[in-house]
């Protein structure tokens, strides 16, 4: 690849069916970053997307969370860890 893109959205399906979010949950993106959260009935993903340059392929970028409001079941195949608050 000769000139890789940088990488400027984070979509979570399913985000409002799977975690219960909607547009009035506790949501963090990360410095630089914004996000549009679940419409329930409208819009079922949560999109994070960069309000600058992104990130670049092979980068990392922390600082995305969520406060689920359900205990979620993972979709077929996969599976979810839970994680302690810190």
């Amino acid at each position: 690849m000769n000139n890789p893109q940088a990488i400027i959205g984070l979509n979570i399906p399913r985000a409002n069916t799977l975690f219960g979010l909607y547009f009035t949950s506790k949501i963090q993106a990360s410095a630089g970053w914004n996000d549009f959260a679940p419409i329930a009935g409208v819009v079922d993903d949560l999109n994070y997307f960069a309000l600058g340059s992104g990130v670049p392929v092979g980068g990392s970028l922390s600082g995305f969370q969520f406060d689920s409001s359900t205990n979620p079941e993972p979709p077929a195949g996969h599976s979810v860890t839970p994680r302690s608050s810190r």
